[in-house]
């Protein structure tokens, strides 16, 4: 009975391991949206047809890389159920991908960025005991 139990825990441990993979996974899929979507949009511009000019859409598209994953962070650390913070990202980033690629909206993309440091500024203390529970296997 005893290798049962342990066959058992085994079980557990792994499904949470790949429970986990799938979650960083989507995440991924998530962050990389609005780099995609801005390097694609940048490069065949609506005006311009298919005329590829992948030099052009180098600036645009490493501003999405860098402000996604400064909100693929933030969203990680804060402490909320996981459906809610795909659901969370997943509407930060449309917003975000939608108002980086319009010509008048670049100063609107980053609201969801500064509303997620406001919301990480009030949970700081909680993540910091959790980061530290988690370090010391707690």
């Amino acid at each position: 009975m005893d290798a049962l139990e342990k066959l058992a825990e085994r079980n557990r441990a792994y499904s949470n391991h790949t429970a986990n993979d799938n979650r960083n996974v989507l995440f991924i899929a998530i962050y990389l949206l609005p780099v995609l979507i801005t390097y694609f949009y940048t490069v065949y511009s609506p005006g311009e047809g298919l005329e590829i000019n992948p030099l052009n859409a180098l600036l645009p598209t490493s501003g999405a890389f860098i402000l996604s994953m400064l909100l693929y962070v933030f969203v990680g650390l804060l402490i909320l159920s996981h459906r809610v913070k795909v659901i969370a990202f997943l509407t930060m980033q449309c917003w975000f991908t939608y108002f980086w690629n319009s010509s008048e909206g670049v100063a609107f993309s980053l609201i969801p960025l500064f509303l997620t440091l406001i919301i990480f500024i009030f949970q700081f203390s909680k993540i910091k005991i959790k980061l530290l529970n988690d370090r010391n296997g707690i």
